[in-house]
């Protein structure tokens, strides 16, 4: 069915993106003198990578050295939980808007 939207998915990619994050951590690498590799901390350039960094997640000091900008990452964490919360209030909205009509 095209247009459908699954749970699914975004259960994944948020599985990738706690696996992206906690090898950055891992490696201690959270700031530019601590970049690394993507190889060296066993992560595939990806597009989720690609997106985390224009995003600002993940910053590139230099070709394919990388950081996690911790305090990007919280900030783009509490806007997607705010996004869920929204999304799961809108349809109970809908719903009590159109019982008081």
């Amino acid at each position: 069915m095209a247009g459908t939207t699954s749970p699914v998915p975004a259960i994944l990619i948020a599985r990738k993106r706690r696996k992206i994050i906690e090898a950055f951590r891992a490696a201690g690498a959270d700031r530019k003198e601590k970049a690394v590799t993507l190889d060296s901390i066993g992560l595939p350039k990806s597009n989720l990578v690609r997106l985390m960094t224009l995003k600002g997640a993940l910053v590139e000091v230099a070709p394919g050295q990388y950081y996690l900008d911790e305090a990007r990452e919280a900030e783009l964490s509490r806007f997607r939980h705010t996004i869920m919360i929204a999304l799961a209030i809108l349809p109970l909205a809908i719903y009590a808007i159109t019982r008081l009509l």
